[in-house]
């Protein structure tokens, strides 16, 4: 992967983990508008497509086998998700000590080791449940980014009968909702298969066309028409707008492609600082909403003032910095034990 667009990758991921904070503060109480438009659905569909490819990319390229590509996942996974499945509940579980009228809606307490462990193995989305953890609806995607490394590892690493027998359990597991998202993340895979097109300006105006299409049509709201077409019966919870994602998969697919022969060059100039910004897009994306309902709670149904945001981004920050610091401690912990675990199994 060349180092130009890599440095895309990393900013397209910061952006997309900044508007789905946007999205989530503009949708929620703090904040009182009357048309709101936000993208922080279009964002996680963003997030599906560059993890395929990235999955993809690190399979055919750095990983040996299936013992590193899933010690590598592990450790990458569960250094951020675990601290935050531990300050989602330490968090509920305070404020259900102290302020127990402002936490009436966390249930999750009640069964507190059912939850934990279930949401530790990323089953919050599976055939078996829809759960979300205390405080932090994001968490959701995260039962969708797992099952999909699986099945990848399951499609790449093994071979004959035991593809099968490996695959079919797997999907059964995984269920409707993230067997009909599947193809959004699947996308990412067929991007890096697909072969790159040299440099050419021209691209610019296919990059520019794809924003614009998507744009145009969440302001004609097609994304409320397509979501209204999946029968309610089927109960598909988190991927109700999978019509609507197939749509914006597709131009995030167009976007990649064309960006990926342009020049940008460019980014070179601000690498350090790309990198280092692009650090924070995960434990963001997974902890902001666990402060951002602590504050909706303590203003109640006030407005929050420009003061009061510019305090909740900063905690956020704050909080997504120590989350990041922690995690890139112990990933590489994480990762020689779990490798070493996997080395010790028989195949």
């Amino acid at each position: 992967m060349s180092r130009d667009w890599s440095l895309f990758l990393d900013t397209l991921r910061l952006f997309a983990a900044i508007i789905v904070v946007h999205s989530h503060i503009v949708s929620g109480s703090m904040v009182t508008l009357e048309h709101t438009l936000e993208f922080g659905r279009e964002a996680v569909v963003i997030f599906f497509v560059m993890s395929g490819y990235v999955i993809a990319y690190t399979s055919d390229k750095k990983h040996e086998g299936w013992r590193d590509y899933l010690s590598a996942r592990v450790a990458r996974i569960t250094s951020i998700a675990y601290p935050t499945l531990a300050l989602s509940f330490i968090v509920a579980a305070l404020g259900i000590k102290f302020s127990p009228d402002m936490y009436t809606d966390v249930y999750q307490m009640d069964g507190f080791w059912k939850y934990l462990i279930a949401h530790m193995a990323f089953l919050g989305e599976t055939s078996l449940m829809t759960e979300k953890p205390p405080l932090n609806d994001p968490y959701w995607s995260l039962s969708y980014e797992v099952w999909y490394y699986v099945l990848f590892a399951v499609v790449f690493y093994s071979r004959g009968w035991s593809r099968w027998m490996l695959a079919i359990p797997a999907a059964i597991l995984m269920g409707l909702k993230l067997l009909l998202l599947l193809p959004v993340w699947w996308a990412g895979v067929y991007l890096y298969k697909s072969k790159a097109k040299p440099k050419n300006k021209m691209y610019w105006i296919g990059a520019i066309a794809s924003i614009s299409a998507i744009v145009s049509l969440k302001i004609l709201g097609i994304d409320t028409y397509l979501r209204e077409l999946a029968p309610s019966s089927m109960e598909l919870g988190s991927a109700d707008r999978f019509l609507w994602d197939y749509v914006v998969t597709v131009f995030v697919f167009a976007l990649l492609y064309c960006v990926r022969s342009i020049d940008l060059s460019i980014l070179n100039n601000h690498r350090v600082s790309i990198r280092k910004y692009a650090n924070y897009t995960f434990s963001l994306y997974l902890t902001h909403n666990i402060v951002l309902k602590v504050f909706e709670r303590i203003l109640g149904n006030e407005s929050a003032s420009w003061l009061q945001i510019f305090v909740l981004i900063s905690v956020m920050i704050l909080v997504a910095h120590v989350v990041m610091t922690l995690g890139d401690k112990i990933k590489p912990i994480i990762n020689v034990y779990t490798l070493k675990l996997f080395n010790g199994m028989k195949t």
